[in-house]
């Protein structure tokens, strides 16, 4: 784990935010402990989903993503990269759930796409070969990329490739 001492724009502390909140790892639920205007009541979850599913914080006229702040939280310093979702559920903020990413490692930690008509990330039928290709891009800028009989021989392949080339970030459903 690396930190930052501040974030963009902030000067919050790691005191600060827990007096102004009570944060519970095993659900990942910021309560706030007091008042801080006239619609955030003490006692009352913090925060508001946004758009993109993430969890956003008003805090002295800005908004925090909540991941950031639990973050801050719980570790005293503000993550010097970005927070990853572990499950890819945006509003997840349990502990267990949160790590530092960097922004490849981040994407790399997706679902397939929803115009995905194999079924399978990173699998895609190739009607002039008349094979399944199963392709990835390398975080060096070259491409995986196999052309194989079946479905499953390609999504096996991606797979390893996305298993070999990304660890822990790798997600192949």
């Amino acid at each position: 784990m690396s930190c930052r001492p501040t974030d963009v724009n902030s000067d919050l502390t790691q005191a600060e935010l827990r007096l102004l909140f009570d944060y519970d790892p095993e659900t990942g639920m910021l309560t706030r402990r007091v008042q801080t205007s006239s619609n955030a009541a003490a006692g009352c979850q913090a925060g508001y989903t946004n758009g993109g599913g993430y969890i956003r914080v008003g805090l002295h006229r800005r908004s925090y993503g909540a991941h950031r702040l639990i973050w801050l939280y719980v570790y005293g310093c503000w993550p010097a990269r970005e927070i990853d979702h572990v499950n890819t559920c945006p509003s997840d903020n349990r502990l267990c759930n949160l790590r530092e990413a960097t922004r490849r490692q981040g994407l790399h930690n997706t679902s397939r796409r929803r115009d995905n008509r194999s079924g399978i990330k990173g699998v895609r039928w190739s009607q002039r070969h008349q094979r399944w290709v199963a392709k990835l891009n390398r975080p060096d800028g070259s491409v995986f990329q196999r052309r194989l009989r079946s479905k499953e021989a390609a999504a096996a392949a991606y797979a390893q490739e996305a298993a070999r080339q990304f660890g822990e970030f790798a997600r192949v459903e």
